[in-house]
């Protein structure tokens, strides 16, 4: 809403968000359903299991860096396989809907080919400025572990000769960890 508190047209302001009965939420929690199926149970029962072995510990930075270290990588790649595939499926014509058919990525490249409209609009660079300065948006993204635990690890599974796959993340993950708490 911020970004379009200065313009005038219908979708300005508090118009910029839509408040309505909860059908108008069916597509998105479809959307969420579909990604825990999808991608994240496993990751919810892979990560509880080890919370239950004591192998993580809420508030423990090493076990923390040691998760995400080993994980992660995998984390992502389901994430950006999930996104690929709901972005290129094709959303059926349905009769007495209002919503829109075809394929997400192509109706949001392309709205005026699925009887929709470009709502983009150029944001003001003062309230970009704004928004980047009060949410410190500025420069890069910090690394999601710091530097000198990534170095650790990566030193530690070159000398152990280990290339981390889906099948041993878990045990690389157990044997990073106890490395890095009996040397640190």
């Amino acid at each position: 809403m911020y970004m379009r508190r200065n313009h005038g047209d219908r979708y300005a302001y508090s118009e910029a968000v839509l408040f309505g009965p909860s059908q108008h939420n069916q597509p998105i929690e479809s959307l969420w359903g579909r990604f825990r199926i999808q991608c994240e149970q496993f990751w919810i029962e892979e990560f509880g299991e080890l919370k239950e072995t004591g192998d993580w510990r809420y508030g423990v930075l090493v076990d923390k860096w040691c998760l995400l270290y080993v994980f992660f990588p995998f984390i992502k790649e389901d994430i950006d396989c999930f996104r690929s595939e709901y972005n290129s499926h094709r959303i059926r014509y349905q009769r007495n809907a209002v919503r829109p058919s075809g394929v997400p990525e192509d109706m949001y490249n392309f709205p005026g080919n699925y009887g929709g409209v470009d709502k983009s609009f150029n944001a003001d660079g003062v309230d970009i400025r704004n928004v980047t300065r009060l949410y410190n948006l500025s420069g890069s993204l910090p690394d999601y572990i710091p530097p000198p635990m990534r170095l650790i690890a990566n030193r530690w599974v070159r000398s152990q000769g280990i290339v981390i796959n889906r099948r041993n993340a878990k045990d690389v993950y157990l044997r990073l960890r106890r490395y890095v708490n009996n040397n640190i």
